[in-house]
């Protein structure tokens, strides 16, 4: 463990650097994307009323659904 002493007027924080390339990342995300956040609260929403589809079930209904006479047919979830 090491300690770091910094004299200063203003608080400091320390992090790692993988946590800082996230933190940039997810600023990027958000600043290409501005509506992101709000999407992804009204997902997890849809999420927490059950309101999602398992992959593999989308799977199976999806490669049943090509595998018809017709392609194009509309698969219920």
């Amino acid at each position: 463990m090491h300690t770091i002493t910094i004299k200063s007027d203003k608080p400091k924080v320390l992090i790692s650097l993988e946590e800082y390339e996230n933190l940039k990342e997810t600023v990027e995300l958000l600043s290409n994307n501005p509506n992101l956040a709000q999407e992804l609260k009204r997902e997890r929403e849809k999420i927490e009323k059950g309101e999602f589809v398992i992959l593999d079930d989308f799977r199976k209904k999806t490669t049943l659904g090509f595998h018809r006479k017709n392609r194009a047919q509309k698969i219920s979830l």
